[in-house]
């Protein structure tokens, strides 16, 4: 890595570490815990909202556990989905609240749809036996620029036919709550609005009042109290390895930082080699990237 790579490191290493943990009364519904244990609980609401985003029409709903975990098998990597949830047409769906942004969200999706497919046939049966299956990710911070849709949907298309799908049955939707509020209907404006400000637009007495009055009783559960305590606990404990790992690699990277750089200044110094030659030598003895490689000694140049 660079310095600034280093550095980024670091600074991102102290907001994360020093971020604070919220205390049972200042959880909102976009906080995972209280996010799942609400629609897990409220078949009702969580109909509405897949039947606002899918702009689809469910009869019942089937929720058998939330925060389900998938382990399809013992060497590859589980997941726990927010929101697993089955209807009378047997499509299935998972929806995750996603407040930090994440690079890999394409990869998860995919990862998703496999478990989720593998966790649906028993060994011999036919794959028509698959169900429809929707992984829907709310992006509470919106999805970045030049995506102004409330609602994106990925499907497999024919690049060379673009009328021609695969119709394996699954689709991806990403919901943008930060989106242009033009052409969108009252309901929808409300509800995106209530994910990226975590209150109730003023005059609204729809679906997010439901949802913010099942908030309100959310916080008078005894039970739930009880595990959010056991589970902040963790969370501190956890949170406390992780920075003591964290600084340990930091001081590994600063370590190896010094050495390379050390390495240049010998180079330049008691050896004369020009740049092209240190870079050579700094990917063979370091096992470097010639971009790396490249880098480091233009950081040292500009150290001067």
């Amino acid at each position: 890595r660079s310095f600034m790579d280093f550095s980024i490191y670091m600074f991102n290493l102290i907001l994360q570490s020093a971020e604070k943990i919220k205390t049972y009364e200042e959880l909102t519904f976009t906080d995972n815990f209280m996010f799942v244990r609400i629609l897990t609980s409220r078949k009702d609401l969580c109909i509405e909202i897949l039947e606002l985003l899918l702009d689809v029409r469910i009869k019942d709903l089937t929720i058998p556990e939330y925060e389900k975990t998938l382990d399809v098998r013992y060497d590859s990597k589980s997941i726990r989905l927010d929101l697993y949830a089955e209807d009378d047409e047997h499509t299935v769906y998972d929806v995750e609240m996603q407040v930090q942004d994440e690079a890999a969200l394409p990869e998860r999706s995919r990862y998703y749809h496999s478990v989720m497919d593998m966790e649906q046939l028993q060994k011999g049966e036919s794959y028509e036996k698959l169900k429809n299956t929707y992984v829907i990710f709310i992006m509470k911070n919106g999805m970045g620029k030049g995506y102004d849709l409330p609602v994106y949907t990925y499907r497999y298309q024919c690049q060379e036919d673009q009328s021609r799908y695969l119709n394996d049955r699954t689709w991806t939707v990403i919901v943008n709550a930060d989106c242009r509020d033009e052409g969108l209907s009252e309901e929808m404006k409300a509800f995106l609005y209530y994910v990226r400000n975590d209150h109730i637009p003023e005059g609204n007495n729809g679906l997010v009042s439901k949802i913010d009055e099942a908030l309100r009783e959310a916080k008078e559960h005894r039970k739930w109290r009880m595990e959010y305590m056991t589970f902040e606990e963790e969370l501190r404990r956890q949170k406390n390895i992780w920075r003591k790992e964290a600084l340990e690699e930091g001081k590994a990277i600063g370590l190896m930082e010094g050495r390379i750089l050390q390495t240049i200044e010998i180079y330049r110094t008691e050896i004369n080699l020009d740049d092209d030659a240190i870079v050579q030598r700094l990917m063979d003895r370091f096992s470097l990237s010639k971009s790396q490689a490249e880098q480091y000694v233009s950081d040292k140049t500009a150290a001067l």
